[in-house]
């Protein structure tokens, strides 16, 4: 691909458009999707679920809410991220740390619906905590 030519592709119902710049590579989300958290066990099995279906958590990740956090940081629409047990803490110290940063109201109360997952995460081995994007 040359450098200043668009790539397009399509994310589900979204639109993910990259943009070579320069070297560096620019990315500008026309649609997203939501950002659906599940905690799973290790056979797949749905245990709790909070849905995005507003795209609350999807828009705060690509307005940078969550830069400079630990793991959140790492969340994208249009993928999935799964945490396991050992990183419980930290990304429990993700959601306490937003609340002093973030005065959105509805941002805030996702992220508080997050928190019993986490900490179920935290005391169930063999768990998994899926942020599921596309």
């Amino acid at each position: 691909m040359k450098h200043n030519q668009p790539f397009n592709r399509t994310a589900g119902a979204g639109l993910l458009e990259l943009h070579h710049m320069g070297g560096r590579l620019n990315q500008r989300l026309a649609f997203i999707m939501g950002i659906d958290v599940q905690l799973r066990d290790e056979q797949g099995n749905v245990l709790e679920e909070v849905s995005d279906e507003n795209f609350v958590l999807s828009r705060a990740v690509t307005r940078g809410v969550f830069t400079g956090s630990n793991l959140l940081r790492y969340l994208v629409p249009w993928g999935d991220a799964i945490f396991n047990q050992a990183q419980a803490g930290d990304l429990y110290s993700d959601t306490t740390a937003f609340f002093s940063k973030v005065e959105n109201e509805k941002v805030s109360e996702h992220i508080r619906k997050l928190q019993p997952l986490i900490e179920r995460l935290a005391n169930e081995t063999r768990s998994y905590l899926w942020f599921i994007g596309d």
